[in-house]
């Protein structure tokens, strides 16, 4: 009941039952932060088993001389980073986890974001000073329904996930 001097990080869905998560990081930590990842442009492909719209995405990630402050700018592509955008551009802020990385995360309300069952979309986040994502770093992690991009291309070979949460309605 008495104001505190902090923000919380929360999203909540309380106007859809049943939830999918196509994505999600299962393990303990953040993931793995790898050298030659800092980058402005970061995406993750997803494929829709079910659901009829995204719900929200969040993402682990570390900016510059521990600057985990970051606003990220969120869009979604159908199919891939050269796909048509489909729902609102939005940029949102980040919460502190600790030693420089912040959770960044964007939600959605229902039909913001239309999305078909056996269609793959891509969403992605951008900041112009740069950072670099958490991938996922344990095999059980691993996301067959798509693949990490930096700057529009395929990261290797399409073997890395970043550690994120995808939830669609």
């Amino acid at each position: 009941g008495r104001a505190q001097g902090f923000d919380l990080n929360v999203t909540v869905f309380s106007d859809n039952d049943g939830p999918a998560i196509p994505l999600s990081k299962t393990t303990v930590g953040l993931g793995e932060l790898r050298d030659g990842y800092y980058g402005g442009r970061w995406g993750q492909t997803f494929r829709v088993t079910q659901g009829t719209s995204l719900a929200a995405v969040d993402v682990w990630a570390a900016g510059a001389d521990r600057n985990w402050d970051l606003d990220f700018t969120w869009s979604v592509r159908e199919g891939g980073p050269q796909g048509g955008r489909i729902g609102p551009v939005k940029t949102t802020k980040a919460a502190y986890q600790a030693f420089g990385a912040g959770l960044h995360g964007v939600s959605y309300s229902p039909g913001e974001v239309p999305l078909e069952a056996g269609k793959t979309y891509y969403v992605e986040f951008t900041n112009p000073v740069g950072f670099n994502p958490y991938v996922m770093g344990r095999s059980e992690d691993t996301y067959s329904g798509g693949a990490a991009y930096q700057d529009g291309t395929l990261r290797d070979g399409g073997g890395v996930d970043l550690s994120m949460t995808i939830v669609v309605y």
